[in-house]
Formats: C-alpha cells, structure tokens, sequence
C-alpha cells in the first residue's frame, strides 16, 4: 500500500491545533463572562464548558504529538493515538452534555424571578442585578424601556437616559453566552472529534507500515 505523504496529516495537525485554539478561547470568554457572575452561580450548566475546554487543550497537546510523530518519529504515533482516544471522550461528552442543555430557560427563569425581586427593593437582589447590567452592559430582562427609571447599572457613566442607556437586553446578552457562543463551541468540538478519528486511522495505518518496514528481512 502506497504510503500517506505526510504533508496530509500534517496540514490536518495544524487545522486541528488551530481548532483547538479557538475551543478553548471562546469556552474561556464565555465562562468568564457569565459564570463569572455571582447571579448566574445558581446555574449548574458549567460542567460542559470545562470539559468542553479541557478537551481544547488535550486537543492541542495531541495535536502537537501528531505533528512530532508524523513527520519524525513513528513511535510517538502510539501516544497520540492514546491521547487522541482520552481526547475525543472529553469532546463527545462536552458537546452532548452542551447540545442537550437547558440552561437558557433555566437562565431565563432564574432573571425572571431576580427582575420582580429588585422592584420590591431586596438589597441583594438589585447588587446582583447591577452588577450583572454593569459587567454585560445591558439593561431589563426583555427591553430597556421595562424599567420606571433607569438604574444606574444601565449605562457607562450612571444617571442613565434614553441617549445613554444601553440598548440590549439582559435575556438577549445571556442568550449569547449561554446558547450561542457555548454551541458554536459544542458544534466545533463534534467538527474536532470527526477531525481526530480521520487522523487517528491514518496514525494506525502509519505506524503498521513503519512497523512493517522495520520487520521486512533485508534481500541483500
């Protein structure tokens, strides 16, 4: 069997390390921002986007060991193949854990409730509620407009008008964290996983060969 150039599952390392890289930037930003939240503590969403990075990261790692194998060592085929296995688990329970989620109407609830809260003037409510329009800039549950007079949270600089006050809502700023960021990133790992079987045959197949080549009695 002719062998693979290894131009091939080199250019897939790299696409796979490049893959990897933005998983684990756009998982962190996403964490970051909401869960770093003391409202959103409630939410037990979190899980998928750890795991969710932690395969980045052990995507990159294998990435890097494959690029080593593939283009010096053979040997270190067997290792990426393990990594890779360790790897594509973490990705699949990630994006399945993501996927199947509700956290955006569990989100939704939990404002929901928080929102009637803070007319009724509950201190603890209105500082999570602030400090949630402060760190997401934006202002109400649904629209600004919601609001009697606007909260000092609800723009840059405090005493908030209608040319000041920022302009997206609480539900639409948590519905892209929460849904479209975290399935971009669900959507990008199952793309890796699919990316990491196809290299993790051709590693298999790389390695029988080299192995193969190395057993062969010499004619001479």
């Amino acid at each position: 069997m002719k062998a693979l150039p290894k131009s091939v599952p080199l250019a897939l390392c790299v696409v796979l390390s490049a893959c990897a890289i933005i998983e684990i930037v756009i998982g962190a930003v996403a964490f970051g921002t909401m869960y770093s939240l003391e409202i959103f503590e409630p939410l037990e969403n979190r899980a998928a986007l750890i795991v969710l990075m932690t395969s980045g990261v052990l995507t990159l790692i294998c990435s890097a060991i494959g690029i080593v194998g593939f283009m010096k060592n053979r040997k270190l085929l067997l290792v990426y193949i393990a990594v890779a296995c360790a790897s594509i688990i973490l990705q699949v329970a990630g994006f399945s854990v993501a996927f199947h989620s509700n956290v955006i109407s569990e989100a939704a609830g939990l404002l929901v409730r928080l929102r009637v809260l803070y007319d009724f003037n509950e201190p603890t409510v209105v500082r999570l509620w602030d400090d949630m329009q402060k760190s997401l800039q934006c202002c109400g549950f649904v629209d600004p407009s919601e609001w009697n007079s606007y909260p000092d949270s609800c723009c840059l600089d405090g005493d908030c008008t209608a040319q000041t006050v920022f302009s997206d809502s609480c539900l639409t700023v948590t519905e892209f964290y929460f849904f479209d960021l975290t399935q971009g990133v669900a959507g990008l790992s199952a793309a890796m996983t699919i990316l990491q079987l196809i290299l993790g045959g051709i590693a298999v197949i790389a390695s029988r060969q080299n192995s193969s080549s190395v057993s062969k009695p010499d004619s001479n």
